[in-house]
């Protein structure tokens, strides 16, 4: 059949659903580690559609288990940095013009 659109899927805060295995106090029971687990195997079955793109969002990849970044699987990775004083300022004035837009 014809390919569809392209599919994304996001992961906000990442850290707190693929913390590196074993790392957690308190999950005797394996429970992360089991949805973790599911998480790499849903992911693997995902890359090879051509129009699904899996995105994970973090400000802690440092807690983030290795086998989620390995190649094949989360592989590309995008540092966004904190804006500077001017950047905030930018985007302040630019938020502000769209309320006056809408009338707020």
């Amino acid at each position: 059949g014809e390919a569809s659109e392209l599919h994304v899927i996001v992961f906000d805060e990442l850290d707190a659903l693929a913390r590196t295995r074993g790392t957690l106090p308190g999950d005797s029971s394996g429970v992360r580690d089991s949805l973790l687990n599911q998480m790499l195997a849903k992911i693997d079955g995902v890359r090879v559609l051509d129009n699904v793109l899996v995105v994970g969002l973090t400000n802690r990849k440092d807690l983030i288990d290795p086998a989620l970044l390995r190649p094949g699987r989360l592989e590309v990775h995008i540092e966004v940095q904190r804006p500077d004083e001017d950047g905030r300022r930018e985007i302040m004035k630019l938020q502000m013009e769209g309320l006056r837009a809408g009338g707020r």
